[in-house]
């Protein structure tokens, strides 16, 4: 089966409900930042019309170069490509690190300490 490689919500949800100051943030559109490579894009091909309105209806096939939010791995695509990103930084960025490793859900960020000046500064506990 495997090893959960996304982090439970519930202690998620605890920790962040903790705070008397909360933040949250969001990556917009992450799907649409994940590259695919150009030798997996034949596995994403799709179909469209070239003129709705036409006298003669022209179907045309395109590929997607990007990661696609309803496809069945996609989930697991993104989050491998967060944790990629934030083992890069794992040693120069040790304590921003920890906080995103345990505060990320997929591209939602849930966090925030117990006055103005604690969650605004990163503190691990």
């Amino acid at each position: 089966m495997g090893e959960n490689y996304i982090p439970h919500m519930f202690k998620m949800l605890t920790n962040f409900c903790w705070n008397f100051i909360v933040q949250t943030a969001d990556i917009e559109k992450v799907f649409l930042m994940v590259g695919i490579k150009l030798e997996d894009r034949d596995m994403l091909h799709f179909l469209w019309l070239k003129d709705p309105f036409p006298d003669k209806l022209e179907i045309v096939e395109y590929r997607f170069n990007r990661l696609v939010f309803s496809v069945r791995p996609s989930p697991f695509i993104l989050r491998e490509t967060i944790t990629h990103h934030l083992n890069l930084y794992k040693q120069v960025e040790p304590e921003m690190f920890e906080l995103l490793s345990k505060s990320l859900y997929m591209d939602d960020l849930l966090t925030g300490g117990d006055n103005d000046e604690k969650a605004l500064v990163v503190e691990i506990s």
